[in-house]
């Protein structure tokens, strides 16, 4: 499906631009990946996260000692299983290993349901700063660059890739399917651009 829909943008790309001379459309890159990694509203959104849920975090670390420390106990001490008292305490380890395990899954839940809401305003602000720079760089066309820094210098484009970090021979191939470009030359690369625009624009609405 990845193949087909790269397949039918390139197609779209070599429609749009037939019949027209090369230089007549400007086209530029961005690396989303290292958008997100400079841009400091994500960085702050991870510390705001993690100041949020820490304490719930804390909780749960002690939670799990408790419980470890309860378990082994049990083991070292052991007991006749048909006591009643021996079998009532079994059951009330076995009642608070199951309560964790309903609270560490609710906290993940809860944590990637706020990092998700902060991340769709994180792409929306992402979209908007690479529609402003390729206006006020009069760009026809911003695609998406590889986000693999690995995968060619941009400097060279026709260079020979390196791929020696792709584990697997799946992971080589998805990495070529998902860069939607092949080549650009050193000057269409508008990545620091938006990065500038995004983090000046977030220091004005107070960020850091």
């Amino acid at each position: 499906m990845v193949l087909v829909r790269n397949l039918v943008l390139t197609v779209a790309c070599a429609m749009m631009f037939a019949g027209a001379r090369a230089e007549d459309k400007r086209i530029a890159v961005v690396n989303i990946a290292t958008v997100f990694g400079s841009y400091s509203k994500v960085q702050d959104i991870q510390t705001k996260l993690k100041v949020e849920f820490e304490p719930r975090q804390k909780a749960l670390d002690e939670d799990e000692r408790a419980i470890k420390a309860a378990l082994a106990k049990l083991q070292v001490d052991g007991g006749d299983p048909e006591d009643p008292v021996f079998f009532r305490s079994k059951l009330e380890l076995e009642q608070r290993k199951f309560d964790f395990q309903v609270k560490v899954k609710l906290l993940y839940v809860n944590i990637e349901e706020r990092r998700k809401i902060e991340m769709k305003k994180v792409l929306e602000e992402i979209k908007a700063a690479i529609s402003a720079v390729g206006r006020q760089k009069k760009y026809d066309l911003v695609m998406r660059a590889p986000e693999f820094n690995d995968d060619f210098d941009p400097t060279k484009g026709d260079a020979k890739k390196n791929d020696e970090s792709a584990k697997t021979a799946q992971e080589l191939v998805q990495r070529f399917r998902e860069n939607p470009v092949l080549y650009f030359a050193a000057g269409v690369d508008i990545t620091t651009d938006v990065v500038e625009i995004l983090n000046l624009d977030y220091k004005t609405r107070g960020g850091k």
